[in-house]
């Protein structure tokens, strides 16, 4: 990894935001829906998430094109944490199409170029030792044991 990624600090409150917003999401989905969702990638441990044409972030189904109908938008208003995440990718992401699927791993938030591969967007600094992935993980596999 290059030294000179931007480091984002992440407060105490907006990390409780983002993993408040993610968790109200998933509790409004179906058991099936939570089932087919692609929310973790698992060999890199990172959180999956996309944004759509207009940077509204959502949990998609599938690793290619999500449709319309087949998105589970977040809650709005959207959290802080993710707006910083939108506004550094559109400057970043070398397509004419907007959004895409990104990553928030433990200790980075990156998305995977058709081009160029892996474009770290920020080095996350989390304000606790169990960071939001690890948060949000246990949400997750708590509601799809219910």
């Amino acid at each position: 990894m290059k030294d000179d990624i931007e480091e984002l600090r992440v407060s105490e409150e907006i990390e409780d935001e983002f993993v408040k917003n993610v968790e109200n999401t998933l509790s409004q989905m179906s058991i099936e829906q939570l089932r087919a969702a692609n929310l973790f990638e698992f060999f890199q441990k990172a959180l999956v998430l996309s944004f759509d044409a207009l940077w509204e972030p959502f949990i998609g189904y599938t690793k290619g094109y999500n449709q319309p109908d087949a998105r589970t938008y977040l809650q709005k208003p959207f959290p802080f944490f993710l707006l910083k995440i939108s506004e550094k990718m559109s400057m970043v992401r070398h397509s004419d199409i907007p959004g895409g699927r990104f990553f928030i791993h433990k200790s980075f938030c990156y998305f995977n170029d058709r081009y160029y591969g892996r474009i770290n967007l920020y080095k996350l600094v989390w304000p606790t030792k169990i960071d939001a992935v690890e948060k949000i993980r246990r949400t997750y596999s708590q509601l799809l044991s219910l």
